[in-house]
């Protein structure tokens, strides 16, 4: 994990998102053993019936509780402002009853250990998370609501062809309290090159009337590749991956039936002048009735 002071600007758009953020990040805050950092951002997403942009920042301590600093306590205050426009009239009530602007207040405290070997090039050690976020009540703003998500990741070595498996396991769940709703765009969609692939963006969850994405009060899935080298000299790796899971609204718990998704594929990934490209494509398993057979995604700028 590294350990040294971070700045960082970045920038991506496409015809659904456009996003701007700015980081730094100090390890050894007035030369004590904690760490300091902010973030300012500004994100807008293009869905199939509206359009949200968020605006805000947050503030992060971390504190290493061990000597080489792989496990870590973390606690950071966001303040964002998301407002919810260009509603279609085709949109269910659901989707208008999230129209005008939201302020989010949240703290969040989580604990991380990591260990793997090169963030850039991984071959073996692990990466892991929980973490815990209350919006709203004491902490004031308009959504109240509060979230818990964790996640596991593994890199071992397969032992041929210089070649490494990745496994991870993630779950998160969220909850409004005080008489209020969770806003639509805190729940979780599942779908795309960070959690499910061969589905779009929230495509791997809930659906409302008018058959539009949704997002889950509920999310777990699992990933699995097996990633090997096409030409080292270029930095150029295949990967091959098999993902199930998705996003759900039961109540009762992490209900798996009919709410889990299963998706195989291929891809390459290429450390260019550019920085980390990825192009995967992904062919969903047991498609259901309205679902894709198979999804294209790309992304330049990215570490995985």
């Amino acid at each position: 994990m590294g350990t040294g002071r971070s700045l960082s600007l970045m920038a991506a758009v496409s015809a659904y998102m456009t996003n701007i953020q700015f980081s730094f990040f100090e390890p050894y805050i007035f030369d004590k053993n904690l760490g300091a950092g902010f973030s300012l951002y500004s994100y807008k997403r293009i869905m199939d019936t509206y359009t949200y942009q968020k605006e805000g920042g947050s503030v992060t301590l971390v504190r290493p509780l061990t000597e080489d600093r792989t496990i870590r306590a973390r606690t950071s205050y966001r303040l964002e402002n998301t407002v919810v426009t260009d509603i279609d009239q085709s949109a269910s009530q659901y989707v208008f009853a999230q129209e005008g602007s939201k302020i989010t207040s949240a703290v969040l405290v989580g604990l991380g250990r990591n260990t793997i070997n090169d963030i850039m090039n991984p071959s073996s050690g692990s990466n892991a998370d929980i973490s815990f976020e209350v919006a709203g009540g004491p902490f004031g703003g308009d959504n109240y609501f509060y979230k818990a998500f964790a996640f596991y990741g593994q890199y071992l070595p397969a032992g041929f062809w210089d070649s490494t498996f990745f496994l991870k396991a993630t779950a998160g769940t969220v909850r409004a309290y005080g008489s209020k709703d969770v806003p639509i765009y805190e729940k979780f969609f599942i779908g795309g090159l960070y959690n499910v692939r061969g589905f779009k963006y929230g495509e791997a969850g809930p659906r409302d009337a008018t058959g539009v994405v949704i997002g889950g009060l509920n999310t777990l899935y699992f990933n699995s590749e097996w990633i090997f080298p096409i030409y080292k000299p270029a930095g150029i790796k295949g990967v091959i991956f098999y993902d199930a899971g998705g996003a759900f609204d039961e109540n009762k718990g992490f209900v798996l039936k009919n709410s889990m998704h299963a998706t195989a594929g291929f891809g390459i990934r290429w450390f260019s002048p550019m920085g980390p490209i990825r192009l995967e494509w992904g062919f969903n398993l047991f498609p259901q009735e309205g679902d894709r057979s198979n999804v294209f995604d790309f992304a330049i700028g990215t570490q995985y």
